[in-house]
């Protein structure tokens, strides 16, 4: 998270326009917190979205909840709905960016209710379900069209279903892929269609640097300099996510 910190304020200082996203399965690995210093770490570092994945259910719907109530920033999953049948996360979100508006809209796996109604701790299972990707994107695509060009899809469906996304679902400018932690840098253009792709690896080994020129009609072309950084001890801590760090280290050593 440190490292991450470093890259992530390099970036802002180099570029005016920057949103910082993540596609998932992000709070699993902090369990001795519950994801809790994830979500501190995450406020810190000025994220502006994310969408769960299912390994961000493994505490439970109700820990989840905390998480999300917690965060800084908006989860968005369009087609993830509670035991009522209400979404649990927002669909979307309009962002405003140097001076034009960006949808960002998210999708979620198939897995996160299987995950969701294991027990943890003795809490009580929920149960919820995961509406299909492409349906939902339809309709939550041409809604947020009405506001914006500018569509983004945070994604854990996996490269499989982004592909059938992008073929499938007119208007989205870039899908951010997450689950199946593959490395997709330069971003991929699907046959037939104007939508890029792209996917930053697994377990924070990497963060992605898309660097993109939107059109008029939300069409993205991505730039030379979009890369996978490496976050290894060649990349120095960040002081304030450093500070987190071992605060949450001396409170929860290792056994």
């Amino acid at each position: 998270m440190a490292r991450r910190a470093t890259i992530i304020n390099r970036e802002r200082e180099r570029t005016r326009n920057v949103l910082l996203l993540d596609t998932g399965d992000t709070l699993a690995p902090a369990d001795q917190t519950q994801g809790k210093t994830t979500i501190e770490a995450m406020n810190l570092m000025g994220y502006d979205a994310m969408v769960p994945g299912e390994r961000d259910f493994t505490f439970g719907a109700a820990v989840f909840r905390q998480r999300m109530a917690e965060a800084k920033f908006p989860f968005l999953a369009a087609n993830l709905l509670d035991a009522s049948g209400n979404l649990l996360c927002k669909p979307y979100v309009i962002k405003e960016v140097g001076g034009r508006k960006i949808a960002l809209v998210g999708l979620t796996g198939s897995l996160v209710p299987n995950v969701a109604q294991a027990p943890f701790g003795g809490a009580a299972p929920e149960t919820l379900t995961v509406q299909d990707p492409l349906v939902t994107a339809k309709e939550v695509v041409a809604k947020a069209q009405q506001e914006t060009k500018i569509v983004i899809v945070l994604s854990h469906l996996g490269s499989d279903m982004d592909k059938r996304l992008a073929k499938e679902v007119p208007g989205i400018t870039l899908i951010l892929s997450g689950h199946d932690a593959q490395s997709v840098y330069p971003p991929l253009q699907v046959d037939g269609t104007t939508t890029l792709i792209a996917q930053a690896g697994r377990q924070g080994e990497y963060i992605g640097l898309l660097h993109v020129k939107i059109d008029e009609s939300g069409v993205a072309t991505s730039q030379q300099d979009s890369k996978l950084v490496t976050l290894g001890p060649d990349v120095p801590d960040d002081p304030t996510l450093k500070k987190l760090m071992d605060r949450y280290t001396a409170s929860y050593p290792n056994p």
